[in-house]
């Protein structure tokens, strides 16, 4: 499955890793997904505005940043804007997770960078803001001032290239 995404330069990545150090062996923080899948969804804007408003983790193998791109709380699919912080491969994620699975046919699976969205999906309203959940080991913290990164300007246009390949029929 391909994905569409915002790549985060190198030194809002370090930047990033040494104010939330990684809990999880699998190290990710290098960009924010805009689609999943190929262009199926409206090509968004460049992003203008990225900050990190908030940081989640399941306890068990999955960290998440909680970001707003061009102040926007949600992707154009309604999942939440985020950065994967790291996971780990060597646990599997709750069935809960597995959000592309067809009703009915979700499975526990081992923990990769796509869990991020199932597992935001369960603590975070359709507005990007944490929910009340009954599992004690989830916790979501949303931040009193956000973090401004920056995205690789490359990126930002190569999502012009993305439309032009979108409008000739073709997906990636």
């Amino acid at each position: 499955m391909s994905t569409v995404c915002y790549e985060i330069d190198k030194d809002s990545k370090a930047m990033l890793m040494e104010k939330f150090p990684p809990k999880y062996p699998e190290v990710k923080y290098d960009h924010v997904t805009i689609c999943m899948g190929g262009l199926e969804a409206q090509t968004p804007e460049p992003a203008e505005k990225v900050e990190v408003v908030g940081i989640a983790d399941d306890g068990n193998g999955i960290e998440a940043l909680i970001v707003k791109v061009n102040d926007l709380a949600v992707r154009n699919d309604g999942k939440p804007w985020h950065i994967t912080a790291s996971y780990d491969t060597s646990k599997l994620a709750p069935a809960e997770f597995d959000v592309f699975a067809k009703p009915g046919k979700e499975k526990a699976k081992p923990y990769k960078p796509v869990t991020s969205n199932g597992f935001l999906a369960q603590v975070l309203d359709k507005d990007g803001q944490p929910k009340v959940t009954d599992n004690p080991n989830w916790k979501v913290k949303m931040f009193d001032k956000p973090i401004k990164i920056q995205t690789h300007p490359k990126v930002q246009y190569d999502v012009l290239e993305l439309k032009k390949i979108q409008e000739m029929g073709m997906s990636i």
